[in-house]
């Protein structure tokens, strides 16, 4: 089944995300099984927009974290601010403010076994999945650091795997990404390939 963390709220789905902040930390274990993964410091779906919105503490570097071992059939989607657009929002985040100033000051561990013969992950600082969306994403920083070390079991044949600082894939529709940094390490371990795209001035390792 689907599973939607999030610090805030879980499912805005048509809401406003608007001057909030979490403080607190998200940790799934390596006994927890789910089919498709949603993991965000604010929240997970949503048709509107983000604006002022803060995961973690400059001067707690542990507040906010994101962390997961649990086994994945097929999809992961973590955002330090938000994990995915929402299946309803016909390819729009519909507030003109779309997501702006908002900050992820927390590390992200993306661990755990992928269980299935086809896997996707995406993971950003700020937004994980932002598939078909025409949206800006305007004066956002990430000081995170992420860290990807996903195991494929024998049955996992095909999988990508999408990160970056700010926010990975969009498709088929147009993004203005304007006056954002990431300042957070990224780095890539385990057995998967992987596709990168990334808004970053920090170093970025890739392993196996």
């Amino acid at each position: 089944a689907q599973a939607n963390y999030a610090g805030v709220v879980s499912y805005p789905a048509y809401g406003f995300v608007k001057d909030c902040q979490f403080t607190g930390s998200i940790t799934l274990g390596e006994n927890v099984e789910h089919k498709e993964l949603n993991l965000a410091g604010i929240a997970n779906f949503t048709t509107k927009g983000f604006v002022r919105c803060i995961n973690g503490d400059k001067n707690n570097p542990e507040a906010g974290k994101l962390s997961t071992k649990a086994k994945v059939a097929g999809l992961i989607f973590v955002g330090g601010i938000y994990s995915a657009t929402s299946k309803s929002s016909n390819g729009k985040l519909n507030d003109p403010e779309g997501i702006n100033g908002c900050i992820n000051y927390a590390p992200i561990h993306i661990g755990g076994q992928i269980t299935s013969s086809s896997h996707y992950a995406y993971v950003g600082g700020i937004a994980g999945l932002m598939h078909r969306v025409s949206t800006q994403v305007v004066n956002c920083e990430n000081h995170g650091d992420i860290e990807i070390a996903l195991q494929l079991t024998n049955a996992a044949n095909t999988a990508v795997q999408q990160c970056a600082g700010i926010r990975p894939l969009n498709m088929a529709h147009i993004q203005t990404v304007e006056n954002c940094t990431n300042y957070g390490d990224i780095t890539i371990l385990g057995e998967s390939p992987l596709y990168q795209s990334f808004f970053n001035q920090a170093p970025i390792r890739v392993g196996g």
